[in-house]
This record gives structure tokens, C-alpha cells and sequence, in this order.
């Protein structure tokens, strides 16, 4: 049976990575990069300057609780989600997260990937990739902005399925 994969973020990284096993129709990602290539120079020194692996999961998630509402502004509604959100993350896994970013080896992708991308997005800056669209939002634009991104997405399955 026919089958997509969608990815916001890490996800649409690791979408990038199970297209090799899984061969669905089509991959959407959103607010997320399809190789290497496409991140932004500050998680490109942290490879050569590894301080992710120092660091540990607890400062590293207050940090994100902290800072991430700093670089990617948004309406107080969308931040006391995304604070919930953070607050129900392991530590580990935010450690993980980021050493998976930060190692990503990926450097080609397939040509049956969707891109969504927040024009103001400064995790992923939207200088440093080429997507397919592009919104009004920044990195957290499937919280902020859910229905511009569930009819572009239902548009290109429906298209996919003809």
C-alpha cells in the first residue's frame, strides 16, 4: 500500500533517513533539513567543537526552555504550549537530539521530498535551505500556524493519490 512520511524538525531529519528503508510516495518535511548541507554554521562548529557531549540533558533542556522562546518569538498561547511540551521531554533525549543534529552525515536526498519552512525561522534558517514553501512563521510553525500547513499537506496527498 501506498504510504507518506511527514517530519517537523528532528523528525522531518529522521523521515530524510527511513525514506532509504521504507520507499514511501512522498516525504514532507517541515521546519527541518533534507541534508547536512542545510544547517546552519553554528551546529556545523559544534562537530568540530563538540560541546554537546559535554554538556549535560538538564541544562541543555532549561536552556532550550529559556532560549528557544527568545530566538523563535511567538504568541504567549504558543509559548505556554511549547514550554509543556519542553517541560515533558527526558533530558536524555534533548542530549541526544541535539548530538544527532549536530553529527547528521546525510548529504544527498531524494527528490520526492516536500519542504515547509517558516520564513522567520532561526533555528533553521530559511537562508541556509531550499524548500518547496515557505509561511509566515518560524521554527515552531505547526503549532503557530496548523492550517496554512494541513492544506498544503492535504493538497499534495491528494494530489500524490490521483
Amino acid at each position: 500500500a501506498a504510504f507518506s512520511i511527514i517530519g517537523v524538525s528532528l523528525g522531518g531529519m529522521i523521515a530524510v533517513e527511513l525514506n532509504e528503508f521504507l520507499s514511501p510516495e512522498t516525504i514532507i518535511i517541515i521546519a527541518s533539513a533534507k541534508s547536512k548541507a542545510e544547517l546552519p554554521t553554528r551546529y556545523k562548529i559544534f562537530r568540530w567543537l563538540p560541546l554537546h557531549r559535554i554538556i549535560g540533558g538538564r541544562v541543555m533542556k532549561m536552556s532550550t526552555k529559556l532560549g528557544q522562546p527568545m530566538l523563535e518569538p511567538m504568541e504567549e498561547k504558543h509559548e505556554v504550549i511549547f514550554r509543556l511540551m519542553i517541560n515533558e521531554k527526558n533530558p536524555y533525549f534533548i542530549k541526544s537530539a541535539v548530538r544527532w543534529i549536530v553529527e547528521w552525515e546525510r548529504e544527498n536526498f531524494s527528490e520526492k521530498i516536500i519542504h515547509i519552512h517558516g520564513e522567520k525561522d532561526h533555528t533553521l534558517p530559511l537562508k541556509c535551505v531550499r524548500p518547496d514553501y515557505v509561511l509566515q512563521g518560524g521554527h515552531m510553525i505547526t503549532l503557530t500556524h496548523a492550517l496554512e500547513i494541513s492544506k498544503l499537506v492535504n493538497n499534495h496527498l491528494q494530489m500524490v493519490n490521483k
